[in-house]
């Protein structure tokens, strides 16, 4: 969202390692270097999280052959059910799973390696590593071309197999994605990046607001893989000073703390760090620092634009989410993009499209009421047909075609920004807070927020612009303006 930063420095290296040693070392108890294969498609699989129902795993594919695969396509004899894939395609076959190459990387050629991720449903088998593996959709007439797992080959076929024909991917998960039964969620957000560092325990009981949302958490900028408040080293997140006594002390008193991820500025993690189980790492270590059973993510600007770095980031999203679950700890996201009051810009729906088709269920598709810059003045009026817009396009994604017209708008959340906005001409008043609270409590909308709580005050000279609300009004007039409509 729009802000600028304040003057202090506003993340804990995550060092989340998977080393694939291919024809090296021991891997998930097998030896690599056991046996002599051809050449061929050298498969190093390894299981990197274990727990009670399932487990994580990292693949490093590696093309000893003369031949240049393109796309590159791998079956495996599993005995396990995956549940998320990461850095591939996710395909039907029978006896297991195959991965096909994803459309930013499609070739291998000889000597080239690639890797992939996934999490899997425990079976029966106590192995946790595919039988065998086999390259598949080769052209026809092609000789088959050898594959091993740690070493181990599966025997080829005695003839010239049939070609595999390309296979359709998995469809969306069949799961109804309705939002938490607990109603319209209030959660402002709180700018943790400015100085002095809000108190939140201060602002709810001021305000009566009882969730807040944190912002923003984002990659360090000298560490891309390690998180940290608004991008400075020195607010790690796990050092002394991430703000977590600040979120302990409103967690202890009854409040819901959430963690946004992105913003206008810095680096989201996914777009920089590009390792799947290291990102992976860094969005738990946040959730686990801070006992999270929400998070937020804020994907506007360069971010919302790069459907690389998203489907990595939704992979991610949908891992952790799986990972929460299976250790009794379920974890709602909500997914917050730039609107216009005719909708989401089209970015915007194939960024919700990629989220729900890595298995992500969403709480809440967010949208940021706010800077149209298209010449509209009725900000509140605005806000309520951004939200129905959006609703309205969630119905053309597969995942949500399926609901009526209100589920999908209890899908829908409203985060304008009080005040002067960044553009001129822009006002939202607190009348407007009044009729936007008004409409998300009717309509039961999944969310309502702000941007944000510390500009609730008007501007003084002794006030930073950044830290006002550009209006007249009163200390906290929007907050509770926003809060007296949902009681």
């Amino acid at each position: 969202m729009p802000r600028i930063p304040g003057g202090c420095p506003l993340t804990i290296t995550v060092i989340a390692s998977v080393l694939f040693a291919l024809g090296l070392g021991t891997v998930s108890g097998l030896p690599a270097a056991a046996v002599t294969t051809p050449a061929g498609v050298a498969v190093t699989w390894t299981n990197t999280n274990v727990w009670t129902t399932g487990f994580q795993s990292d693949v490093a594919l590696r093309n000893t052959s003369t031949s240049t695969l393109n796309p590159w396509q791998v079956a495996f004899t599993y005995a396990h059910t995956v549940n998320t894939l990461w850095n591939g395609v996710l395909i039907p076959s029978v006896g297991g799973f195959a991965v096909r190459a994803p459309t930013w990387s499609r070739s291998l050629a000889p000597g080239a390696s690639t890797s992939f991720g996934l999490t899997s449903r425990k079976g029966v088998s106590t192995s946790l590593v595919p039988i065998s593996c086999r390259v598949i959709g080769l052209p026809a007439g092609s000789a088959p071309i050898p594959c091993s797992v740690n070493g181990v080959a599966a025997p080829l076929p005695t003839a010239t197999p049939t070609p595999t024909p390309t296979p359709t991917p998995v469809p969306s998960p069949s799961w109804t994605p309705l939002p938490p039964a607990s109603g319209l969620l209030v959660a402002p957000y709180v700018d943790l990046g400015l100085w002095p560092t809000a108190d939140l325990s201060a602002f709810a009981a001021t305000t009566g607001v009882k969730a807040l949302t944190g912002s923003f958490i984002v990659a360090d900028r000298s560490s891309s893989c390690s998180p940290t408040w608004a991008g400075y080293t020195e607010y790690a997140v796990g050092t002394s000073s991430d703000f977590r006594p600040n979120i302990t002390a409103f967690q202890s008193g009854g409040g819901q703390f959430i963690a946004s991820f992105g913003g206008s500025l810095n680096n989201e993690l996914a777009r920089v760090c590009t390792n799947p189980s290291t990102l992976l790492s860094a969005y738990t270590k946040v959730v686990t620092r801070f006992n999270l059973s929400r998070i937020d993510f804020d994907i506007e600007g360069t971010d919302v634009s790069d459907s690389v770095s998203n489907q990595r980031r939704a992979a991610a999203v949908a891992a952790l989410q799986v990972q929460r679950a299976a250790a009794g700890h379920p974890l709602q996201v909500s997914l917050t993009l730039p609107v216009m009051p005719s909708g989401l810009v089209a970015s915007g729906v194939r960024t919700v499209s990629e989220f729900a088709a890595a298995g992500v269920r969403l709480s809440a598709v967010n949208v940021m009421a706010m800077d149209y810059g298209d010449g509209t003045r009725m900000m509140g009026t605005a806000a309520i047909a951004a939200a129905q817009a959006t609703a309205t396009q969630l119905g053309t994604i597969p995942t949500y075609a399926g609901l009526t017209s209100a589920q999908r708008l209890s899908l829908v959340g409203l985060t304008p920004m009080i005040g002067q906005n960044d553009v001129p001409g822009e006002i939202f008043t607190p009348t407007d807070a009044t009729l936007v609270g008004q409409f998300a409590t009717t309509h039961s909308l999944a969310s309502l927020g702000w941007w944000e709580m510390t500009r609730d005050q008007p501007c003084t000279s002794a006030t930073p612009s950044y830290m006002c609300s550009g209006v007249t009004s009163a200390q906290w007039t929007f907050s509770r303006a926003f809060v007296a409509t949902t009681r």
